[in-house]
């Protein structure tokens, strides 16, 4: 279950990422939204769905290509934060719970990490695609993450678009992957709000 709320997790995050306008990050001559618009602080929040394949034999996963994986849906919520820098990488923390509709047991809070890479973006449209990593363990300082005793848990790719002059973006995930290859369909989607002091 920790693994596909990190699943989960990374998918919002991509969300999250909307700090894509990296790709340009200077001024746009008052025409869209550049990547600068989106430095800062963003809180965010997201909610979908995803399979995890589990082994029918054994407690745990199993690759969803495997004959005989049970697939199990998931619907999960996020809330967490994280910091973009002027180029469009972000770190930032969530948690995140998970469960399957009509289990009786409560779903277990799961946090992580997660960094932000943007890999284009169109400021006229305000959307672009970023790469998204999840870790157990490490540390944002900053737009910075520290890897120090952190494990990749999931990775993919989101696309964004911005609105409200950089202060909200939305995204789904286009792509995730783990080692195990145990994530098969889902629908992730993420809303992040830039934070006022």
């Amino acid at each position: 279950m920790k693994k596909i709320f990190l699943m989960l997790m990374a998918g919002f995050a991509l969300v999250m990422a909307h700090d894509l306008n990296g790709v340009h990050a200077g001024d746009d001559g008052g025409h869209g939204i550049p990547l600068s618009k989106l430095a800062g602080g963003f809180s965010i929040t997201d909610q979908g769905t995803a399979t995890l394949c589990l082994n029918p034999t054994a407690p745990g996963t199993e690759s969803c290509s495997t004959a005989g994986a049970v697939p199990v849906v998931l619907s999960a919520v996020s809330v967490g934060q994280f910091t973009e820098d002027k180029d469009g990488n972000a770190c930032g923390s969530w948690v995140q719970t998970a469960s399957i509709t009509g289990d009786v047991h409560p779903p277990t809070p799961a946090p992580a990490h997660f960094t932000l890479e943007t890999k284009n973006y169109d400021a006229a449209t305000g959307s672009g695609d970023q790469s998204f990593t999840f870790y157990v363990g490490g540390t944002c300082t900053g737009s910075k993450f520290d890897n120090t005793g952190a494990t990749v848990s999931t990775t993919g790719t989101s696309h964004i678009v911005a609105s409200d002059h950089g202060e909200r973006v939305d995204s789904i995930v286009t792509t995730i992957t783990d080692a195990t290859g145990d994530i098969g369909a889902f629908n992730l989607a993420t809303v992040a709000l830039k934070q006022k002091e």
